[in-house]
């Protein structure tokens, strides 16, 4: 309850605090290609990438890139999932005051999925889990559980698991390729080969 958290801000956060610890996140990207993604996550071209059929989109997400983060903001989101934006925090008290405990979880699952507008190139989709979970353990399940599902393997040219990869591409009957520099063009880009 709003009055036992010691006011709205403090119940805000604790609530934010809590979802912290019971929502499992998996970040994802709908870019591949570029280079910085392949400098950042897979260590210079050291590392895999996995791709996947999404099958159902019930546990993604889209990230939403912001300028700052809004945790303060007065932000919630309707019934029809647009995001209604308040003048000042009192008319936000008011609205999170009437809001149903599914609207509250829509506003959870927002602060979630939000981003500083400086990595929109990444193109991030998050695989937000907020059903299933086991505390601070984690999960074991498929992931056809989420709605997603391997469908390539890309090995970065550097990868020194590239024969590992190869087999666990093999088990799961699905093509796998190398990410590795084009040297066809004058720009920096990745191109991938299959073998």
């Amino acid at each position: 309850k709003i009055s036992e958290a010691g006011g709205i801000e403090n119940f805000i956060k604790n609530e934010y605090a809590i979802s912290q610890e019971i929502y499992n996140v998996c970040c994802l990207s709908r870019n591949c290609l570029d280079p910085r993604m392949w400098g950042y996550y897979a260590n210079g071209c050291r590392g895999f990438c996995i791709e996947y059929k999404v099958l159902k989109k019930d546990y993604l997400f889209s990230a939403t890139y912001v300028k700052k983060r809004p945790i303060n903001d007065g932000i919630l989101i309707d019934k029809k999932q647009h995001r209604t934006f308040y003048r000042n925090r009192l008319d936000f008290q008011t609205a999170l005051r009437k809001c149903s405990s599914k609207e509250f979880i829509d506003y959870v699952l927002y602060l979630q999925s939000i981003k500083s507008d400086e990595w929109i190139r990444e193109k991030e989709v998050r695989l937000i889990n907020y059903g299933l979970f086991d505390g601070k353990n984690g999960i074991n399940e498929s992931i056809e559980t989420f709605g997603i599902q391997v469908s390539k393997i890309i090995i970065g040219y550097l990868c020194i698991y590239k024969d590992e990869l190869i087999e666990i591409a093999k088990c799961l009957k699905v093509p796998y390729t190398i990410m590795e520099p084009s040297y066809q063009s004058n720009t920096y880009q990745l191109t991938e080969k299959s073998e």
